[in-house]
């Protein structure tokens, strides 16, 4: 599986808090009926002092955020379903059309680290099943293990969470609409090492996930696509950043999902990439992008885009990008993916400077001719200022009063040095050195031609 289709990264970089017990969050949505989202529950945990949401696997089965219930013990833990609106729920008192039932055991994810948090996914087991035979609770499907869910596929996220930052939750179940994101929209949102279990969206209108929301369903075309797990801290609860779900469907969540105490783990990566180039950035000057240091890697990746626009530039294996004369004005960015069994893991460079428009001619120069038994050994030198980009070289000789010239062939010696050899005409031969950049600016001046006997 790999995410490199991504129409990808943004100007949606954001800086964002981790997630808590707390975090996130939905603010501003619909006030919504159960039986329009039976899967929803809520989960009172008296042991961390929370309220979280879940969604129903099964009747003993719930999957909800690993730091819903981190202190992984069962103690304390109740999951309440059926019900659209849960302030009149207590422990031993059910309004009617809901049911409850404690935690049995709880497992969570063997990747979960609480400061990131990666691999923020749970799974809690209860001590008695729910009825799902009525329309207020029901089970929902997993998304299909593997499946990407492309940038602008519109999700619902629900959940019985606060209304605003600051304003108290109600009790009441609500949803929201949002709108799924290329991974790299949310590289700053996300520790690196955490990128391969995530899923990237953004509100759609005002409603946007809040604190409370927590572990609650992030569900598409009936299935469930990811859990709620981290909020950015630049504008909690507005829904104008985006929202980081735990994807369910990608290789190392779904294998622990389904069981698995030792679930393939996505590569994870030690040493951050980098982005080098001429400064600024020109036509024709490649771009170059270093992987990083990254452990478990079985294949790499690299997408280059316009971090002011999202538009992707160049997607592959190649880890250095050209800008033509139409990138003029991009601000270049290079998202690298690694990937494994375990999954696909993102990480993203800097950005550089506006690509340039390159004004600069090379600089070039006959250094000397000569000539033997018709044959020409021309030394020569050649370099552009301003650019890295690959330089045309082109050499030829032509006899006086001949229609055509001969090509002679050129080959790199060392730094700035170049010889080209060949078989020419006898007689008074023109030698003429022509040199142009990858932005097409050509070399002039008095030191590119020479006139030479041939015996």
């Amino acid at each position: 599986m790999t995410r490199s289709a991504l129409a990808l990264l943004t100007a949606l970089l954001i800086a964002a808090a981790p997630a808590s017990a707390a975090s996130p969050r939905i603010a501003g949505g619909a006030a919504t009926g159960i039986a329009a989202v039976p899967w929803q529950v809520y989960i009172a945990n008296t042991a961390l002092g929370v309220g979280c949401g879940g969604a129903v696997l099964g009747e003993r089965v719930i999957l909800t955020a690993a730091h819903c219930v981190e202190h992984n013990s069962p103690a304390g833990v109740t999951v309440v379903a059926g019900l659209s609106d849960v302030s009149r729920w207590a422990p031993g008192r059910t309004p009617p059309g809901g049911q409850s039932a404690a935690a049995a055991s709880v497992r969570l994810h063997p990747g979960y680290l609480a400061d990131q948090p990666a691999d923020d996914i749970a799974v809690i087991t209860l001590a008695a099943p729910l009825d799902l035979s009525g329309p207020l609770t029901r089970a929902i499907p997993l998304a299909p293990a593997g499946a990407v869910v492309a940038p602008g596929t519109r999700l619902l996220v629900s959940g019985y969470g606060q209304q605003g930052a600051d304003t108290p939750s109600d009790g009441r179940l609500y949803s929201a609409p949002v709108s799924a994101l290329p991974d790299s929209a949310c590289l700053s949102t996300l520790a690196p090492n955490r990128t391969a279990g995530a899923l990237c969206a953004v509100a759609v209108g005002a409603g946007a996930p809040c604190f409370g929301d927590s572990g609650g369903p992030l569900v598409g075309d009936g299935v469930l696509v990811g859990i709620v797990s981290t909020g950015a801290s630049d504008a909690p609860c507005s829904g104008r950043s985006p929202d980081v779900y735990v994807d369910v469907a990608a290789p190392e969540i779904r294998a622990f999902i389904d069981g698995s105490d030792t679930p393939p783990m996505a590569p994870r990566l030690s040493g951050r990439p980098g982005l080098s180039s001429v400064d600024p950035p020109v036509v024709g000057s490649p771009l170059r992008c270093t992987p990083g240091t990254w452990s478990g890697a079985d294949s790499i990746t690299y997408t280059f885009v316009d971090a002011a626009t999202g538009s992707v530039l160049q997607s592959g294996s190649r880890a250095t990008f050209a800008p033509t004369r139409a990138h003029v004005g991009a601000t270049v960015m290079c998202v690298v993916q690694a990937a494994n069994a375990g999954g696909v893991s993102t990480a993203g460079t800097g950005t550089a400077a506006a690509v340039q428009p390159d004004t600069v001619a090379p600089q070039a120069v006959l250094r000397s001719v000569r000539c033997r038994a018709g044959r020409c050994i021309v030394r020569l030198q050649a370099a552009d200022p301003n650019s890295t980009g690959r330089l045309r070289i082109r050499v030829t000789a032509q006899r006086r009063g001949a229609r055509r010239a001969v090509r002679l062939r050129v080959r790199h010696t060392r730094g700035v040095d170049y010889v080209a050899t060949g078989r020419v005409p006898r007689g008074t031969v023109v030698v003429r050195l022509r040199v142009s950049d990858a932005a097409g600016n050509r070399a002039t001046g008095g030191f590119l031609t020479r006139t030479v006997r041939v015996r």
